[in-house]
């Protein structure tokens, strides 16, 4: 996960379950098959990624890390599926908890000051999305959309990307922290907007399709 695209897959994953979740709150099938596909290709490609390209032996431990945040993600899909495609929230609580847990290790690995705001932020964001999962509060949809799009954040932050043609920021820089705390509250602000935005749509939809659906009076 130390590219540009181990951050920027992973904010596009959580983006799009957080909208999901905001706009059909009754999750179906191919909702939880989905993240269980997403989480089996990221478990694989992290470890391929670990892999000596020479010897083939595992040699990228830190990989270890994100394999396990994979891992708890993808068991959270297989018991909602269980469950009746109905959100299993003690291991979807659980999976928060781990990744959280996971991130305090880059804030204490981090090589600047940057790199060590732009993980702290993150983990309170996770966090966030742990608190939400285990009180079942309708605020969880927003904060899995903020984790998100922190992540791409993060990425365009931290790494050069040749895709976008863009830099990395400069980690001396005062300016830079200063910058990277001013964004953080319009993501959190965004993200509330944008999930709020679908719940209101979809609620909409829901009357026109009631309505249309009801018998209509003699």
């Amino acid at each position: 996960m130390g590219t540009f695209l181990g951050h920027f897959i992973p904010g596009v994953f959580f983006i799009t379950v957080g909208l999901w979740d905001a706009f059909r709150p009754s999750s179906g099938t191919w909702r939880f098959v989905a993240q269980l596909t997403a989480c089996v290709v990221g478990f694989a490609g992290e470890w391929f990624t670990a892999l000596d390209p020479t010897t083939r032996t595992f040699i990228r431990y830190g990989n270890l890390h994100h394999m396990l945040m994979y891992g708890f993600f993808g068991s959270n899909a297989i018991a909602s599926i269980i469950k009746g495609c109905r959100h299993d929230r003690l291991s979807l609580t659980l999976a928060f908890v781990i990744e959280g847990f996971l991130f305090t290790w880059h804030m204490e690995k981090a090589t600047s000051a940057l790199e060590s705001r732009c993980h702290v932020y993150l983990t309170l964001l996770v966090l966030a999305c742990a608190v939400c999962s285990f009180k079942e509060d309708s605020l969880l949809p927003a904060a899995i959309v903020a984790q998100g799009t922190w992540f791409v954040q993060v990425a365009f932050t931290l790494f050069d990307s040749a895709f976008f043609n863009t830099r990395n920021w400069n980690s001396d820089d005062d300016l830079s922290l200063m910058l990277l705390t001013s964004i953080w509250p319009l993501h959190v602000g965004g993200a509330v907007f944008l999930t709020r935005l679908a719940k209101f749509k979809s609620k909409k939809e829901y009357r026109v399709l009631t309505c249309e659906e009801s018998p209509v009076a003699p």
